[in-house]
């Protein structure tokens, strides 16, 4: 608790209820990080950066797929060629709930089917991360792309960035419908293009 309070400037809650669940989830009253990538206990398929766990396995591929962080930044639209192009005052370039909606989508194409409970952790872990880093330019809020680069491609966190806010258990729960929305919103979209063709 302490740690993701510290780190990320998650609200005792909020921080409580990763915790519990987590220990919970795995049955131990101590937990190694190893274990947290227990498959299917918090660990899920369809992650945006790591392969599936491999039948028969009981841990989760820990190694980062740099191909698959590509993907995900490239899911990010108008993709940065586009912001360069378009803004001469430097305005950053941003992932928005709908980008994080399309890699989602995409990662649940390529991979095994993800039980309902385990795209919803999914969902939440984003949620988390678009509120603690969430940036605004005058087009777009979102998390800063060279943020998320760093975090979820190298495993480390934004050079000198501190938390700057509390981030909390209801606002993640909100996100987290909002994506959810936003996904099925994306899919309609997409089978409408599919049925017209």
């Amino acid at each position: 608790m302490n740690g993701l309070k510290a780190c990320y400037g998650l609200t005792t809650p909020l921080a409580a209820f990763l915790s519990y669940v987590g220990f919970a989830v795995l049955f131990k009253r101590r937990v190694s990080l190893y274990e947290i990538g227990k498959h299917n206990k918090i660990e899920h398929d369809a992650s945006l950066v790591h392969h599936d766990t491999p039948e028969g396995q009981d841990f989760a591929p820990t190694e980062i797929d740099q191909a698959l962080v590509d993907a995900l930044i490239q899911d990010v639209k108008p993709d940065a060629k586009e912001v360069e192009a378009l803004s001469e005052d430097g305005e950053r370039f941003l992932m928005s709930i709908e980008d994080v909606a399309r890699a989602r989508i995409r990662r649940e194409k390529e991979c095994r089917a993800v039980p309902s409970i385990r795209s919803k952790i999914a969902r939440g872990e984003m949620a988390i991360i678009l509120g603690v880093w969430e940036a605004k330019s005058k087009s777009k809020a979102g998390i800063p792309v060279e943020y998320m680069r760093s975090w979820i491609g190298h495993e480390r966190l934004p050079e000198g960035w501190k938390p700057d806010h509390a981030e909390g258990l209801l606002a993640v729960m909100r996100r987290e419908k909002a994506l959810a929305a936003t996904i099925e919103r994306l899919r309609s979209e997409e089978a409408a293009k599919d049925k017209a063709k």
